[in-house]
């Protein structure tokens, strides 16, 4: 009769060849080290940039270039369109960011300086838009009106916001438009890449 094996005897069976890369695992932990350092300071807004910017220069070289590359991440995935009107205070900690990155390239802040402007130049896009279209909108919306106050009064009165027609034509126009910015911005965030990595 043969005996079966416990799956922990399987397991060490399958693993034994294996062998571990320390090299590899520390240089993981230092890029996870990087990532979360400058997570941490997007995050919190009570962080100064003097205390990132002397946590991440306390790293001795050996470390920095894994370091580095967690930060350089962390930068890249956190560059994107702008929601609101309040991308400035996000803006300025990226730049500290860029500031311990960037060393003696100042070709990359001038390159973030131009997203910061494109951020300016995407909002001011998109309310031209959101402008435009209530104006286009505006007779549709006045015959809508004028049946809904037949049915529900005279006093009822309806805004552009609140007529899914003008949100489904406002979406779709955004859509465009964040394509159109969001392969630009790809662009710029590739450059940095490259001057940065």
């Amino acid at each position: 009769m043969a005996r079966i094996k416990s799956a922990l005897e399987i397991a060490l069976e399958r693993t034994k060849d294996i062998e571990i890369d320390a090299e590899k695992i520390s240089r993981d932990r230092l890029i996870t080290e990087g990532r979360r350092l400058s997570g941490g300071f997007l995050s919190d807004i009570t962080r100064k940039s003097e205390d990132f910017l002397s946590a991440y220069e306390a790293y001795p070289s050996s470390a920095k270039a894994a370091v580095r590359e967690g930060v350089l991440t962390t930068l890249l995935s956190n560059i994107s369109l702008p929601q609101a009107d309040q991308h400035d205070a996000s803006a300025d900690r990226l730049r500290t960011l860029i500031v311990a990155l960037a060393g003696e390239k100042p070709e990359a802040m001038g390159l973030f300086d131009q997203i910061i402007g494109f951020y300016n130049q995407y909002i001011t896009v998109q309310k031209e838009l959101l402008d435009r279209l209530k104006q286009q909108y505006q007779p549709t919306l006045e015959q809508r009106q004028a049946a809904m106050r037949k049915q529900y009064g005279s006093n009822f009165t309806l805004k552009a916001e609140q007529d899914p027609d003008f949100i489904k034509l406002l979406e779709r126009n955004y859509k465009q438009l964040d394509a159109q910015y969001g392969q630009a911005l790809d662009q710029a965030k590739t450059q940095l890449k490259e001057l940065l990595g």
